[in-house]
């Protein structure tokens, strides 16, 4: 992957309403749109619709001032809220409690999660988790570093 956040990085998580920090302030993503003619490439500039705690909208470029807020693989295991209700992730995104010690030991090692299966990332984009190492290459932001 390169030094800056892509759509390519978003793509995963945009059904599932994004926090986005620009300098100190956070935004929800509303949506993105290019900013220039749209080519073969998906490495053109795109501009985030975002949203402020006010209800004020703006837009600004996907650069290198842009930063995902995402959950680190490591709280798969701790309670978190989600829509009023407490869950433990880990439980919502495995079948089993050997399938769950499975995908614990890969985030253990470190090694990819490209042997889940799809709705598995699924659940993890939908629960913001960073699956793609993001935090690790300074292009997000961990959310318990927020608080």
């Amino acid at each position: 992957m390169g030094t800056n956040l892509t759509i390519r990085h978003l793509a995963p998580y945009l059904p599932y309403g994004l926090k986005i920090l620009n300098g100190k302030i956070q935004y929800d993503l509303i949506g993105v749109m290019p900013y220039k003619t749209i080519t073969k490439s998906f490495e053109d500039e795109f501009r985030l619709i975002v949203k402020s705690e006010d209800n004020a909208m703006d837009e600004f470029p996907l650069d290198k001032h842009t930063q995902i807020i995402f959950r680190p693989l490591s709280d798969l295991t701790k309670e978190i809220e989600v829509n009023g209700q407490i869950i433990k992730p880990i439980d919502y995104i495995s079948t089993s409690l050997k399938d769950s010690q499975q995908i614990m030991r890969r985030v253990a090692h470190e090694l990819p999660l490209d042997t889940l299966e799809y709705w598995k990332i699924q659940r993890l984009a939908e629960l913001h988790f960073d699956f793609q190492n993001l935090i690790k290459e300074n292009l997000a932001i961990d959310f318990n570093s927020l608080k």
